[in-house]
């Protein structure tokens, strides 16, 4: 079973494939600039078209995402949605991808470490600088960030700490 966890983003949504043992396949970044496409649809296409790579690369089977907060930005909450109805139209294209769900960033970080309180990015990202080896140190700005490759890590391994309650819990 191979699975792909998404922090989704139209500027860069990490992505972090495993399969179903903790085993990290690939993870990584798909960064893109507003600046170069046309509109938005088209960068949303781009993304799509990223993402359906690597599903057939690596025959993913299972997709986690993280369901976005849209706080005071409706603009940009409404854009990630729209992003991840691009994304969950590309996901359908598969007989072989059997779940695709949802998590909240407060349940996913939770899960992964094993909390009943509240679990910020920071502590998700200590936990990854400290357990996935080679990360490194995160980077939350500039074109080394590596934060949302740090958050698709994390989802994966919620998911993979509690999968049965995110699939039964999922929103998609």
């Amino acid at each position: 079973m191979v699975i792909l966890a998404i922090d989704t983003s139209l500027a860069s949504s990490g992505y972090c494939i495993g399969d179903d043992k903790g085993n990290i396949i690939k993870y990584g970044k798909v960064a893109t600039n507003k600046k170069d496409f046309k509109d938005e649809e088209t960068r949303m296409n781009h993304i799509s078209n990223l993402f359906d790579n690597l599903i057939k690369k690596y025959n993913v089977n299972e997709i986690i995402l993280e369901d976005p907060f849209v706080g005071k930005n409706a603009k940009g909450g409404m854009d990630l949605k729209k992003l991840q109805g691009y994304l969950g139209r590309t996901f359908k294209l598969y007989e072989n991808i059997k779940n695709v769900s949802r998590t909240t960033p407060a349940a996913w970080r939770k899960r992964l470490l094993h909390s009943t309180k509240k679990v910020n990015k920071e502590d998700v990202f200590k936990w990854v600088e400290e357990n996935i080896d080679g990360f490194g140190k995160v980077i939350e700005k500039g074109v080394n960030k590596s934060d949302d490759k740090a958050e698709a890590i994390g989802i994966y391994y919620a998911y993979l700490n509690d999968r049965e309650n995110m699939i039964k819990n999922s929103k998609y």
